[in-house]
Parts: C-alpha cells; structure tokens; sequence
C-alpha cells in the first residue's frame, strides 16, 4: 500500500475511534511560578527614548517586581457532530494569570490585582479529512480579555488551517487568522489583526523530536501604541528517551516587533518603537508520576529583550512548577 494511502487510512482510524469516546472532553495546565519580574519591568531608572535627550526618571513600578505568578489555562470541548470525514465541535477557553507580589513589591504602590489578566473564549471549530492524510481546520472564537480586573477588549476570530503529512515522520501546518477588536474606550476603539504562521513537526529515527514554527503578524488600529508588525521564529527539541524520571523538551525562539507610531504620555518616538525578544524554556515532563490524569512539570523560563526605549528593555528569569492534563 503506497504511504500516503497508509496515511489517509490511518487517520479515518483516528477519527473512527474518537468517535466512541464520550462527546465533552477537558484539558488543562496550571502552574505557579516564583519570578524576580512580575511585571516585565527594566532596570533602567531612567526613561531614554533614541533619537531624543534622556526624558526622566522611571517611578519604582516599572523597575522589576519580584512574587509569584499563578497562571491556570483550561479548555474544553463537545462534540456536536461528526462522520468518517469530519467533526464539528463547541469549544471554549478560560485562563487566567494571578499575582502575589512581595512586600518590597508592594511597597511601590502596585496591587496585585492590577498585574492580574484573564480571557474567556468561546467558539465552534470544524476539522475535515481530505487526501492523502491532510486535513483542514476552521474555527469562529468570540473572547473576552480582562487586564487589572476590569475588562480590556472583546474580540472576534477567524481561521483556517491546513495540514498535509510529506512523509510518514512529518507534518506541516499551515494557518492564517482574523481577529477583529474591540476596546472598552469611547474613541479610537477597534483594531484587526491578520496573522500568518507555519509548523513543521518532524519525528527523527532516535526518537527524538523537531518541532520549528514561523509566526507573522500584522495588527493595524488609529488607537494610540497599538499597530504594530511582528514575526516570531521557535524551535523544540524534544528528546525520545526519558532523563531520569522526565521527558525533557527545550525550545529557543526570538521575536522582532515594528510599532510605527508610539507615544510616552505626550511624546513621540522619532521612527517609533522597535522590540527584540530572545527565550528560552527548558520543559520537564514527570510521566512516571501522573495522579488522576494530571503530570506534574517543571519549566525553566527565560526571556531578555532590548528595545529603543529604554521602559521596554527587560530580562527576566522563573521557574514555574505545575500539572498539565494527559487526556
């Protein structure tokens, strides 16, 4: 049988036993994370926007923070209908990321709360096999994001995905979004953003695993400092053989954000903002030691980024521990 003959057929296969299972199904990841940047703070004191003279001094809430972060990502899904060829499903989403600063953080006048974010999501998707063991992924989500208890903006979010197997080892994953905004503000308040990205997963012969992906971005609104492009590159390695008791995963990635008009309180950046983030994150999966479907993880995360604004040049290092769903 030629292999992409072997593909399509195994995929019915997938879809054929994913059929039996019950229609609702959760997952979920939860972690806490000790970090000396809680809120992506610089450790420059003072404000230095390139192409104009130094323009102050930076108050003590945008130095670095230190506490502890608690961040809790759960999604869930029906199935509302389905056949050997595709599947129709609800969806949705709730996460949420909390605070607890220290006492010489809190000594700035910086509450908790206003560090805290969340978003809820609700939507349909609809998979739909087609030759040669690809498939394509439509998806409708309505959101809601809150920043500091209050809510931020509400959105709306087309996409389309297409994956295709080259080979019995790999998959590409191609994809193009829309998302329209909306701001809670009287003025100025919607935005849309397009964004474009490719996934390359490759199973090696040891074991191993390759995982790259590629994401552009293009955001365009008249609101003040949000219209901005954007591209982000990432690799994961994840190695096939356990390291002691963990499954060991690490990722490298860098992203390169353009905002062409951006303001400090009533000044301009002359060319605007230009950010360049670099990080890196050490994943441990304990498998050996699941507890009612959940596996405990460690992830060791960081992150530095150098700006031509003094306010955005940060570093940061924590490790969170957690548990992630295995169903």
């Amino acid at each position: 049988m030629p292999p992409n003959e072997r593909l399509r057929n195994q995929t019915i296969s997938d879809f054929r036993q994913i059929k039996g299972l019950k229609p609702v199904s959760f997952s979920g990841n939860f972690s806490i994370a000790p970090s000396d940047n809680v809120n992506s703070g610089t450790d420059d004191p003072y404000l230095i926007i390139d192409g104009l003279p130094a323009v102050g001094i930076l108050s003590a809430s945008s130095r670095p923070l230190s506490g502890v972060v608690a961040r809790a990502n759960v999604r869930f899904s029906y199935r509302l209908a389905q056949s050997e060829k595709s599947r129709l499903q609800l969806n949705g989403r709730i996460y949420h990321r909390e605070v607890m600063l220290s006492s010489a953080a809190k000594a700035t006048g910086v509450s908790n709360d206003e560090l805290s974010s969340a978003t809820y999501e609700l939507g349909l998707s609809q998979i739909h096999i087609g030759k040669n063991g690809s498939f394509n992924r439509y998806g409708l989500e309505l959101g809601r994001n809150f920043s500091g208890r209050s809510a931020q903006n509400d959105y709306a979010r087309l996409s389309f995905s297409h994956t295709f197997r080259p080979g019995d080892a790999d998959s590409l994953t191609l994809g193009a979004s829309y998302r329209h905004i909306r701001y809670n503000t009287a003025f100025l308040n919607r935005a849309s953003q397009i964004e474009l990205r490719g996934d390359y997963h490759r199973k090696l012969a040891s074991g191993d695993t390759l995982q790259s992906g590629l994401i552009l971005g293009q955001t365009d609104s008249e609101r003040g400092n949000v219209s901005q492009s954007s591209a982000t590159a990432y690799l994961t390695y994840g190695l096939g053989q356990k390291v002691g008791p963990a499954e060991v995963s690490v990722t490298l990635g860098a992203k390169y954000a353009d905002y062409p008009r951006f303001f400090i309180g009533f000044l301009e950046a002359p060319g605007g903002r230009q950010d360049t983030a670099l990080f890196g994150t050490l994943d441990l999966r304990l498998a050996d030691f699941e507890k009612a479907g959940f596996v405990p993880t460690v992830s060791l995360q960081l992150n530095k980024t150098s700006s031509n604004i003094s306010r955005y040049e940060t570093d940061g290092a924590s490790i969170a521990i957690g548990f992630s769903s295995s169903f």
